[in-house]
């Protein structure tokens, strides 16, 4: 082991593939080892469970009951096979950058950039997508409370600035310590995990009371229709993931820290995503189920107003930690390219808390420089309807999340 390698220990594979990467050996120098595997399961669902995504029985409403049925054959022949695949390479070659570096180690630098890219720059459009989310859930609040006439935040440049203000605050948070973090993030996420159960148990609840479920429970039909093959393509978008907590690979304090997430990750996305698409089918009306806040509908019907405006509150601390988590772990992508001198090496500084700062703060700039242009400038070029123009721009950026 040579000078630069500090902390670097080679697996078999790594040894017998050739020299090492930088990043590979020198990541430890940088960042330290601090995250468990409870911390890793919660960079996973922050990454993966997205509540927005039991909207989708709006556009599939032919699926009916068959939605639950889709939901199993997506994590069976989607996140499993991707968990074992995510947790083979990584037991391989256990460091920070997962795909940019899995990629480099069997086709080379070019495919290796090429990859690291394609697995980065979602993760910046992401980023926009959790902050629209939680201005459509502040919208979705203000409608509950005083109606259609609430007309919250309808001027594009009042959505852009409460965008922009999530992103910013997103940044700073991002560059504390990483330990600090997910001690937050654990909190949030179970809290996350109260509302969902929620909006499951306003479906239970509603069916007691002897109302009829909004859609069907067993209607629906299986087949390789123009429907079903939608209803597919959208929960395999609300699958993605799997392999990003794992950019963070290096900095576990254990060598099978991603053995929970990997093995019980896709079970527990695959209940929570069930419960809240059973509330929100059983108890909203099919036309108002595809809105982005229509876990919190399912609340208020059965719950009330209070308890609707508490989900609310929870959904949006998840999305803003969820911003902060992506912040973190693609960052990663930057900095270890940096240390490899494929990009700027300044973007592989730290600061006193060992967060990569530049990397981070490269990422807010590219994001607000885009929120800029969607809410400032494309409105005063173009006609747009402000009233659904976040949405508008959450369902652009997860289409083209889903194809890079």
């Amino acid at each position: 082991m040579n000078k630069l390698e500090g902390h670097y220990t080679p697996t078999i594979l790594q040894t017998a593939i050739g020299e090492p990467l930088r990043s590979e050996q020198r990541t430890n120098e940088f960042l330290p080892r601090v995250l468990s595997r409870l911390d890793m399961l919660v960079i996973f669902i922050a990454i993966v469970l997205f509540i927005p995504n039991a909207s989708i029985v709006q556009a599939t409403q032919g699926a009916g009951g068959t939605t639950y049925l889709y939901w199993v054959i997506g994590i069976v022949t989607f996140l499993v096979p991707g968990a074992v695949v995510a947790g083979q390479l990584y037991r391989l070659m256990p460091t920070d950058g997962a795909i940019y570096v899995w990629s480099h180690r069997a086709l080379g630098p070019l495919w290796g950039f090429f990859a690291g890219f394609c697995a980065w720059f979602p993760g910046v459009l992401v980023m926009l997508a959790t902050s629209d989310i939680i201005l459509s859930l502040i919208q979705g609040i203000g409608t509950q409370i005083y109606g259609n006439q609430a007309n919250w935040l309808t001027a594009p440049w009042q959505q852009g600035i409460i965008v922009l203000s999530i992103v910013l605050f997103a940044g700073v948070f991002s560059i504390l310590p990483l330990r600090r973090i997910m001690k937050i993030a654990r909190w949030v996420i179970l809290l996350y995990g109260i509302g969902i159960f929620m909006v499951g148990m306003a479906g239970v609840i509603w069916l007691l009371r002897g109302h009829s479920p909004q859609v069907s429970l067993t209607r629906g039909t299986l087949g390789l229709g123009g429907q079903n093959i939608v209803l597919y393509g959208v929960i395999i978008l609300a699958l993605l993931g799997i392999e990003v907590p794992l950019n963070m690979g290096a900095e576990t304090k254990q060598s099978n820290a991603a053995r929970l997430f990997l093995r019980w990750g896709p079970l527990i996305i695959l209940l929570a995503y069930l419960l809240a698409t059973f509330g929100v089918m059983v108890v909203v009306p099919p036309g108002s189920a595809g809105l982005e806040y229509s876990t919190l509908l399912a609340v208020k019907m059965v719950f009330g107003l209070p308890a609707s405006v508490l989900s609310g509150l929870i959904f949006m601390s998840f999305f803003v930690i969820a911003t902060v988590v992506y912040n973190v772990a693609f960052a990663r992508i930057l900095f270890v390219s940096a240390l490899d001198h494929r990009l700027p090496p300044n973007l592989a500084r730290v600061n006193r808390y060992a967060a990569p700062h530049r990397a981070i703060t490269t990422q807010i700039v590219i994001v607000g420089l885009i929120a800029i242009l969607t809410y400032f400038i494309a409105p005063v070029l173009y006609n747009v309807n402000a009233s659904n123009l976040s949405t508008d721009i959450y369902n652009t950026s997860q289409a083209t999340t889903t194809v890079i």
